[in-house]
């Protein structure tokens, strides 16, 4: 949310992309523990993967995808060449 909120882009669209990231977001959340729940109980062994590594690479992939988006989409609106992009 910070990150979108320091760019100049101030429209509808931010608020829109600030709720659905963080919507986004908890329902990867919720993914994430029902996953590691049926881990723990009964996969114990790649418990500690998926916790530590396999998700953080998940969450933050996402993150930085909705980051992009965001403001490609906004260069786009604002009319920036594409070469920029």
């Amino acid at each position: 949310m910070g990150f979108i909120l320091c760019f100049p882009f101030k429209n509808k669209s931010t608020l829109t992309y600030i709720g659905m990231g963080l919507a986004g977001i908890f329902l990867l959340n919720i993914l994430r523990c029902t996953i590691l729940s049926y881990l723990k109980f009964y996969e114990v062994t790649y418990f500690n993967i998926v916790h530590h590594y396999i998700f953080t690479m998940v969450v933050y992939s996402f993150i930085c995808i909705l980051w992009y988006k965001y403001f490609i989409n906004n260069l786009r609106k604002a009319g920036v060449k594409k070469q920029l992009i």
